[in-house]
């Protein structure tokens, strides 16, 4: 089909009577033109007009929004001009302006679309943040309302930087957007305390970037003496978060039914004393809502009673009773080797009195001494 172009148009149609009928028409092309032919970025403008090649003043214009919200009059954030046929559209957000936004010609001209993108973070643009605790893992992620590798009209060169803000000459750590294409990421796998502070997401693109900064507030726990409990003295626990210290936050400590809780601890750090074992928790609270929370455990001072030594009275009462059974058997030994050694002096002098003929009388008053023998 032809490109349409204005002018007046005459129509011919033949009726059943082979008369010839003209019908005329005054073609007139209208369309809806942005003053940027690709992504936008958060917080730019843009600036929608109505293009048409009728220059009648009467055309009446409106404009509705993607959320079909209503353009009225001039606001903080957009204007109307030249009788409503030019929108300019301030500060672009995600949330409210990325979508297709409808222009209306009245009172039966046709509803023109324009397809506006914006690209951004799903989130606001504002500090947010995030909680972590020390040993722990923490990812900065923030994901972005337009997948990256299937936008035509973005240039290849462009970088994610993440950076703390401190330090504003450090270069940053550059990552290339296809890496991922739809969430801009930043993991701390092993979380220390200096890590806590700002970082800033700076996503560049060719004619401006987008920054996202990200407060990291960091938590740890300790305690001194360091455990277990001594007998003598207690023992001090301490909870401590990076500073500054959140706003409508407060710190708690919970153990069983005991609570203690400092709603605006100095030096961002709560502390107290205590002799009570077992599992001690430190809560951070923001408006009533758990960020990050740990543990510490108080174990028991070391056991001062002396255990039954069973095994010492058992060699001690061992060593004796073996020795006495060693005597006992040796003295009834001795005393069998005795009683043989009379035994065999009595065959002896038997022996001999035999050979020597002589008679042993049997006398009442007498006694035989060989009777034994």
């Amino acid at each position: 089909m032809p490109q349409a172009e204005k002018g007046i148009y005459t129509c011919e149609e033949l009726d059943r009577q082979t008369s010839v009928q003209h019908r005329t028409f005054d073609l007139q092309l209208v369309n809806v033109i942005g003053s940027h032919n690709e992504y936008l970025l958060e917080g730019e403008t843009l600036e929608l007009t109505m293009n048409s090649s009728d220059t009648v003043s009467s055309m009446k214009i409106e404009w509705f929004g993607p959320r079909k919200t209503k353009v009225k009059g001039s606001k903080q954030r957009w204007t109307l001009e030249n009788n409503d046929r030019i929108l300019r559209i301030r500060n672009l957000t995600v949330q409210e302006d990325n979508g297709m936004w409808e222009c209306h010609i009245l009172p039966s001209g046709p509803i023109l679309f324009y397809d506006v993108k914006v690209i951004g973070f799903l989130k606001a643009l504002d500090v947010e943040m995030m909680f972590a605790a020390v040993n722990s893992s923490v990812i900065l992620s923030y994901e972005l309302n337009a997948n990256l590798q299937q936008a035509k009209r973005l240039p290849e060169s462009s970088v994610l930087i993440w950076k703390p803000t401190e330090d504003t000459m450090a270069p940053g750590t550059k990552i290339p957007v296809i890496a991922n294409s739809s969430y801009v990421v930043k993991n701390i796998s092993n979380v220390h305390f200096e890590n806590a502070g700002w970082y800033q997401c700076q996503l560049k693109f060719r004619h401006g970037y987008l920054n996202k900064t990200i407060h990291l507030v960091v938590m740890k726990v300790s305690a001194q003496p360091i455990r277990p409990l001594t007998e003598e003295g207690d023992v001090t626990l301490c909870c401590q978060v990076s500073a500054p210290f959140p706003p409508m936050a407060l710190l708690r400590w919970e153990h069983m039914n005991d609570t203690k809780e400092a709603p605006n601890p100095a030096e961002n750090k709560f502390c107290f004393q205590t002799r009570t074992v077992g599992l001690w928790n430190c809560r951070l609270l923001v408006k009533n809502e758990l960020k990050i929370s740990l543990n510490y455990t108080v174990e028991k001072p070391p056991s001062t009673e002396k255990e039954f030594p069973l095994l010492q009275v058992v060699l001690g009462a061992g060593v004796p009773l073996l020795l006495l059974i060693l005597t006992s058997v040796f003295v009834a030994f001795c005393k069998i080797i005795k009683q043989k050694r009379q035994r065999a002096r009595r065959m002896v002098l038997a022996k001999q009195h035999l050979l020597a003929k002589r008679t042993c009388q049997c006398q009442k008053s007498l006694t035989n001494d060989y009777y034994h023998a």
